[in-house]
């Protein structure tokens, strides 16, 4: 025979807080508030350090050539000459390709089709490494 499951009916309801047990005192006057600075965010990202700043010729030499694996990135050949538009610290950047007919074309490539060969990425990386932004918008 089966044994019927307990409906929330079954449940006894939860017992009301007798009046004394809830605090009702304010809190010290030395007690900080977390939630005081309006602008400050616990989820917002630090700045980034001073050092993850980029340094770029008005047209740099792609020394790597880098074949586009997504749509929002840019095919580059050894020798083409490219204009870093924006650099991000995740070793990527937003470049700009001049055709032959004077078009443009942006995209991102990774920032290693830059790096002489022999060079090491770490070199590389300091060598392009500015103290005031960490991302370069060189539209302007």
């Amino acid at each position: 025979m089966l044994t019927p499951i307990a409906s929330s009916f079954d449940i006894p309801p939860t017992p009301a807080i007798p009046p004394g047990l809830i605090a009702t005192q304010s809190p010290p006057e030395n007690a900080v508030d977390p939630f005081a600075d309006a602008n400050s965010n616990p989820f917002e990202d630090a700045a980034p350090p001073p050092d993850q700043k980029w340094k770029f010729n008005p047209l740099e030499i792609v020394r790597r050539p880098f074949v586009p694996q997504l749509q929002d990135e840019l095919e580059v050949k050894q020798g083409d000459e490219v204009r870093i538009v924006q650099a991000f610290d995740d070793g990527w950047a937003l470049a700009e390709l001049r055709n032959a007919e004077g078009s443009t074309t942006q995209g991102l490539i990774p920032l290693d089709c830059l790096r002489l060969a022999g060079q090491s990425l770490p070199s590389f990386f300091a060598s392009k490494r500015r103290s005031s932004s960490s991302t370069v918008n060189t539209t302007s």
